[in-house]
């Protein structure tokens, strides 16, 4: 996760809401609880790695565009 610079505490608070917004929209008939929640949870690491793929200047990457260090 340190290559896409993702700050811990902004995946922490992104993760709790996406938590609360799982437990809010839950329905019984979704199956269960714990895979429909690591389902939801997975969703959002996915989403902050990709929005967070921006260069230690602060410019996102273009597709195909690498970082040389």
């Amino acid at each position: 996760w340190e290559q896409v610079h993702l700050d811990v505490d902004d995946l922490y608070q992104d993760l709790a809401l996406r938590l609360v917004l799982a437990v809010d929209a839950y329905r019984t008939d979704k199956g269960p609880f714990h895979p429909y929640l690591r389902d939801q949870l997975l969703e959002e690491l996915l989403r902050n790695k990709e929005i967070r793929k921006i260069t230690p200047w602060g410019r996102r990457l273009l597709p195909g565009e690498t970082i040389c260090l």
